[in-house]
């Protein structure tokens, strides 16, 4: 297995992540595991941005077309990849500290909440 196809499976692991939290979410079922898989799927696209910029390659995903000129084509570049790495190294402590929010608010007696 090269470098260019690990980026490709950690890039596939954390897009399958995401749309799996995201299905959680629009079922409003499982919220720990969204959280599990928010944070699966940021790790694996910190781990995609690190072995893209490790590789002297771009990695690239590319669909054909039947017209010559219309294929769909994901590449990483350098930029990207920094780009992502900063992503996930936000996303997967945002999903951890979400565990501990509560969608009917603060109720305790803070500032915000006697405003």
């Amino acid at each position: 297995m090269t470098s260019i196809d690990a980026v490709i499976g950690c890039l596939l692991v954390m897009g399958a992540g995401y749309l799996g939290a995201a299905l959680l979410a629009v079922l409003r079922a499982g919220r720990r595991s969204g959280v599990v898989l928010v944070t699966c799927g940021s790790v694996a696209g910190s781990v995609a941005a690190i072995l893209a910029l490790l590789s002297d390659a771009q990695a690239g995903l590319g669909f054909p077309s039947p017209l010559p000129e219309l294929a769909l084509v994901f590449r990483l570049d350098p930029l990207g990849a920094a780009f992502l790495f900063l992503i996930g190294l936000v996303g997967a402590p945002a999903a951890i500290y979400s565990l501990e929010y509560r969608p009917g608010g603060h109720t305790g007696g803070g500032r915000l909440a006697r405003m």
